[in-house]
């Protein structure tokens, strides 16, 4: 007994829609059709599946990888900021500046308080700059303070390791400052510059005013 042909499985479908009936040996063939497209799809994968399966994926160079993935990093504007901080009296009123650059145009921002010191003046300069910028950013940083630079690209993981203890085996001082700069940092890619404060640096002497301002604000 033979397979039903598509040709005569179309025409069997046709006279079925059409009320007529089949004869029991059509029936039987329709039957044997079915089998052999079952046990068709049933059957293992081919010579050329199984091939593929057994071939490792091919490891690509790290050239190749570089092509792929988008360089984050180069896809980010550049952003300039220059701080500074100024206090009169260390603990007392203080003031903070800073200058930020990007694609030709430049911002100015300041702020004060009553009773600080001259580092956490240097510190809310960074902070409150790095604030300003609204997505990932490649950021350069030109502070005159040591104790900024030092503290956040050298200080800071023996600070953490240690429990926010230093070596003196003190509580870090700032450690609340230092905590919100390092999540500020972390959303940018940040170089840090030192430059000499009261040396002629434009960009620094524009901040060192606008901190002192700021002081003369609180009066």
């Amino acid at each position: 007994m033979e397979p039903l042909t598509p040709e005569e499985i179309d025409g069997m479908e046709r006279r079925l829609q059409a009320g007529e009936n089949v004869s029991l040996e059509e029936a039987r063939r329709l039957l044997l059709s079915l089998r052999i497209a079952l046990g068709n799809n049933s059957a293992g994968p081919s010579a050329e599946e199984s091939v593929r399966r057994r071939t490792p994926p091919r490891k690509t160079t790290l050239a190749e990888n570089q092509r792929q993935a988008p360089d984050t990093e180069q896809n980010m504007d550049l952003v300039e900021i220059y701080t500074d901080g100024a206090c009169q009296g260390n603990p007392g009123p203080g003031g903070w500046g800073a200058v930020l650059r990007s694609k030709g145009r430049e911002k100015e921002i300041s702020g004060n308080e009553r009773l600080t010191t001259n580092n956490r003046m240097e510190m809310k300069a960074v902070i409150e700059a790095l604030k300003q910028l609204r997505k990932p950013s490649k950021v350069v940083i030109h502070t005159d303070s040591q104790y900024v630079k030092n503290g956040i690209t050298s200080w800071l993981p023996k600070w953490k390791r240690n429990g926010w203890i230093t070596s003196t085996k003190q509580p870090v001082k700032n450690a609340e400052l230092w905590r919100t700069m390092e999540a500020l940092c972390r959303k940018h890619s940040v170089r840090w510059v030192w430059v000499p404060g009261h040396s002629g640096h434009p960009e620094n002497e524009r901040c060192d005013q606008l901190a002192r301002s700021a002081i003369l604000n609180l009066n």
